[in-house]
């Protein structure tokens, strides 16, 4: 009776009370069964000279037939919380850091930081690029032959190669780096915004006289 009194109720938290109900309580099938065997449901062979005798013996083939409930994620979630908050704000009084955390040091306990969606953002970036690293340094192995298989000529397969793939910051300083170097040393030619003076059929020698005869900060004007 000690287990059911109600000593022991008021002394409950009030999380732990709001698992309970007055009728088919499953918070008392599951996690107080043991106990719950000593009340024998009422049955008609509670007869006889001996009524406690009787109670006792049904009690006791109560307890060898009946099979322990597996308890739900919910009731198992619901316990651990408790005892959780229960010594959470007396060990974050003591050592200044939530019991969580203080776990997450423990190697024996084998737990970890929750990570941020930005942090988990950033590990799939990593990983996608490793991979992408990883299959283009297999792929310039078999340059030659990946070209003649799909018909493409080396710009054709960069021009594909850089719609499809995406580069990091490093990446484009070296190849915009390398582009330079072959521009000066006379192997590429160099990238022009606007068309060749050259090219062009307009009065050179007008526009020249024009431009030299404006004040400062005077716009060109043609007429």
């Amino acid at each position: 009776m000690d287990h059911f009194s109600s000593t022991e109720w008021k002394s409950a938290s009030a999380l732990k009370r709001k698992l309970h109900s007055i009728s088919n309580c499953r918070e008392c099938h599951v996690n107080h069964l043991l106990f719950q065997t000593q009340f024998p449901l009422k049955s008609n062979r509670l007869k006889g000279a001996d009524p406690v005798a009787t109670c006792t013996k049904e009690a006791g083939n109560l307890r060898k037939t009946t099979k322990a409930v597996k308890p739900s994620k919910k009731a198992i979630r619901d316990t651990a919380k408790s005892i959780y908050l229960e010594i959470n704000e007396p060990f974050k009084n003591l050592y200044n850091v939530n019991l969580a955390d203080a776990f997450t040091k423990v190697p024996e306990t084998g737990l970890a930081r929750a990570k941020t969606k930005v942090q988990k953002q950033k590990e799939r970036r990593e990983s996608a690029r490793r991979f992408k690293n990883s299959a283009e340094e297999q792929w310039s192995k078999l340059d030659c032959d990946t070209m003649l298989g799909t018909r493409q000529s080396f710009k054709q397969r960069d021009l594909r190669r850089k719609s499809l793939y995406f580069e990091s910051h490093e990446e484009a300083k070296i190849r915009t780096s390398k582009r330079k170097a072959l521009e000066e040393a006379g192997l590429r030619k160099k990238k022009r915004h606007s068309p060749d003076p050259s090219s062009l059929d307009f009065d050179k020698a007008g526009l020249l006289q024009a431009v030299n005869e404006m004040n400062e900060g005077e716009k060109v004007r043609i007429n």
